[in-house]
C-alpha cells in the first residue's frame, strides 16, 4: 500500500448520517440486498453476553456509542450491498438482540426496566425507542475498492487495545503467506491436540502462532518473542515469497502436523498440547522432516518416547513444588534432559535462550530414532493437510450417506 493510493482530496468520508438500528434489520431482510457484517479483513467476532448486553443498555438509555463506517453499492436493479467496515459487533448485537438471539444479562450495570429480558420482552415504547436508535454512520465510497478498505479499518483500529496484533495482520495481509499462515492455523491436528481454546480461535492467537513458527523453520533460527513478526508479514507482503521457500515451509510444517495428527490421541494428554511446548515440537520436527518415518511402529516409538519425556518433566515439577529430592528421576536416561527442558518452559519460555535449550532436550531425547529413519525427501503431498473445516466437511458427507447417524444426528440436535 502506497502513500500515493491513500491519497483523498477532498476527505474521505467528511460527512456523517444517522442509520437507525431498523434500517441494519431491513437491509439484512431483505430479499434483494445484502448487508455484509464480517468482511474478509474483518476480525472475529469476540464480544462476550456481558458486553453485547452493556451496548444494549446505552442504546435504550439514549446514550451514544461509537460512529460506524460503511460502504454502500447501489446495483443497477436497485439492490444494495452494505458492507460495515467498522462496527460489526454492534450491529450483529443489535441483530442479534432485535431477532430473539440474544437476552440481556442480569448485570447491576443494567437498567432494572429491561434487565434480563429479550426484545419481545421489552415495552412498546422501548422497542421503538430502541429500532429507532440512530448510529453515526460515515459513508466510504465505492472507489475505496478492498486495499483502502482493508487500510482504513487497520488505521482506525491501530491503537485499539481489544484488536491483537494478528487480527490487525489479517486485516492489512493478503498474500501467500498469510494465507499459508491462516491456513496452519486451522490445522486439524493442533485442534485435536487441544493447544487452543475457543477465544484462541476466535482471536486469531492460532494464527500468530503458526506465524511464530514458520518464521523460525524459514530462519533455521529462533527468534526472541515475536521478534521479526511483522516485518517478516510486510516484506513477503511487499515483495512475494519465492515459490521454493514458501514450498518448503509448508512442506516443513505439513509434515510435522502430519505427526501431530498421527499420535494427538496420545500427545493431548501430555504437556505437548500447551503453547510452548507445541511450538518446540513442531519446529523441531519441522527442521528434521526429512527424518520422520513413515512406519507406524517407528512413529509409536518416537510418540510414546514423547509422552514418557512429558510424565519425567512434570514428576520432576512436582516433586520440586514439594520442595523432595529430584537427584533419582534426574539419574534417570533422560532426566538431565528432562530438568533443562523444564527449566527453559519456567523462565520466560517465549525467550531465544529457553527455545534453544528446549530444542536441543529434544534432540538428545530423539536423535536414535529420528537417525534410525531412512531419509525421505520433502514432497508435494506433504503440502496437504486436515483443516478442522475439512473434519467437519467429511464428517458432514459420511453421515449423508448413513441414515442410521442421521438419525442419531437429527435426534441430538432435537434435545438441543
Amino acid at each position: 500500500m502506497t502513500g500515493t493510493s491513500l491519497f483523498f482530496d477532498p476527505q474521505l468520508s467528511s460527512d456523517a448520517r444517522g442509520m437507525t438500528v431498523n434500517n441494519f434489520r431491513q437491509v439484512d431482510m431483505s430479499e434483494i440486498s445484502e448487508l455484509i457484517l464480517r468482511p474478509a479483513f474483518q476480525r472475529n467476532l469476540v464480544w462476550n453476553p456481558d458486553q453485547k448486553s452493556f451496548l444494549i443498555d446505552s442504546i435504550l438509555r439514549g446514550l451514544p456509542v461509537p460512529e460506524l463506517y460503511v460502504q454502500i453499492v447501489t446495483s443497477a436493479e436497485g439492490a444494495e450491498r452494505l458492507t460495515v467496515v467498522d462496527g460489526q459487533q454492534r450491529i450483529s448485537t443489535c441483530l442479534d438482540f432485535a431477532e430473539g438471539r440474544l437476552r440481556l444479562g442480569n448485570s447491576d450495570d443494567l437498567d432494572a426496566g429491561w434487565r434480563g429480558k429479550a426484545f419481545s420482552e421489552l415495552e412498546t415504547d422501548l422497542k421503538a425507542k430502541f429500532l429507532g436508535f440512530k448510529f453515526i454512520v460515515r459513508e466510504l465510497p465505492i472507489s475505496a475498492n478492498d486495499a483502502v478498505l482493508r487500510e482504513i479499518f487497520r488505521r482506525l483500529n491501530r491503537t485499539v487495545e481489544a484488536l491483537v496484533a494478528q487480527e490487525l495482520r489479517h486485516a492489512a495481509f493478503t498474500g501467500p503467506f498469510i494465507q499459508l499462515v491462516e491456513r496452519g492455523g486451522a490445522a486439524a491436528a493442533l485442534s485435536d491436540l487441544g493447544v487452543f481454546t475457543p477465544k484462541d480461535y476466535q482471536r486469531r492467537r492460532n494464527d500468530e502462532f503458526v506465524a511464530e513458527a514458520l518464521l523460525a523453520i524459514d530462519a533455521k533460527a529462533f527468534p526472541n518473542k515475536k521478534e521479526g513478526l511483522d516485518e517478516l508479514f510486510i516484506t513477503f507482503e511487499r515483495r512475494g515469497v519465492p515459490s521454493e521457500q514458501l514450498s518448503e515451509m509448508t512442506r516443513r510444517f505439513g509434515r510435522a502436523v502430519s505427526f501431530l495428527d498421527f499420535g494427538s490421541a496420545k500427545l493431548r494428554k501430555s504437556r505437548f498440547r500447551n503453547k510452548s511446548d507445541c511450538y518446540s515440537l513442531i519446529v523441531f520436527l519441522a527442521r528434521n522432516a526429512e527424518n520422520i518415518s513413515t512406519d507406524e511402529m517407528n512413529l509409536d516409538a518416537i510418540v510414546d518416547k514423547l509422552v514418557d519425556f512429558s510424565t519425567l518433566v512434570n514428576e520432576i515439577k512436582r516433586l520440586e513444588g514439594k520442595g523432595q529430592s529430584v537427584d533419582e528421576l534426574v539419574s534417570k536416561p533422560t532426566g538431565q534432559e528432562a530438568l533443562s527442558y523444564l527449566r527453559a518452559v519456567e523462565r520466560a519460555a517465549s525467550d531465544r535462550l529457553s527455545r534453544v535449550r528446549r530444542n536441543e532436550a529434544l534432540k538428545t531425547l530423539l536423535k536414535t530414532d529420528l537417525a534410525a529413519s531412512p531419509v525421505r525427501p520433502l514432497s508435494e503431498s506433504d503440502e496437504q493437510w486436515t483443516r478442522v473445516e475439512d473434519q467437519l466437511e467429511e464428517s458432514a458427507d459420511e453421515t449423508d450417506d448413513d441414515e442410521e447417524r442421521q438419525t442419531v444426528q437429527d435426534s441430538l440436535l432435537a434435545d438441543g
